[in-house]
This record gives structure tokens, sequence and C-alpha cells, in this order.
């Protein structure tokens, strides 16, 4: 760099050089100095789906696959109706309890 000199450049992460399409140097009041690059990455190819799967969404179940899978609802109070009753019923023996 004619204005700047050289120095030293850590890199935080790997590229291919031949990929570089433009390059920024900026030379910040405190001396520090920051590069940045634009990159042209090669475009990736489409990959199209092997099985294309159609999907009903219901009430009773959250999704039928027209392969005929079924994906059932999430129901988080049926899973946790059993530590609910637990909890009510040890808060209503204090509570008598503190009564009496």
């Amino acid at each position: 760099m004619s204005k700047i000199g050289f120095f030293t450049l850590i890199l935080h992460r790997v590229f291919p050089e031949s990929q570089v399409s433009q390059v920024c140097v900026k030379l910040h009041p405190s001396c520090r100095i920051h590069v940045c690059w634009l990159n042209n990455p090669k475009p990736k190819s489409s990959k199209e789906p092997k099985n294309a799967v159609g999907v009903d969404l219901g009430i009773a179940r959250l999704a039928t696959l027209s392969d005929g899978c079924f994906l059932e609802n999430p129901k988080p109070l049926e899973r946790s109706l059993d530590r609910v009753r637990v909890l009510q019923s040890v808060k209503k023996k204090v509570s008598f309890e503190k009564l009496a």
C-alpha cells in the first residue's frame, strides 16, 4: 500500500482468493487498519426435490401428508395435566392446614 505501507493481516476466516472482486483498506485515527473485501461466490446449483409431498393442515391433527403420514398436534396441557393435579391438591391441603 503506497500511503499506508506494509502491515500484518490477520484472517478471521479462510476464503478463496480467486473469488475476491474488490478490496477496501481503512486507516482509522487510532492507527488501526481494517481491510474489507467483496466476494463473488459461484452460484450453487439448485437441487430439485426427489419426492414432492402435499400437506393438509387440520384441527384434529396438525398435518396430514399426501404419502399417508400424520403429524399430531402438540398438546402441552394434556402432557402436564398430572403435574397440575398434584400441585393443585398440595395447594388445597396447605391452605386448609393454615386455616385450622
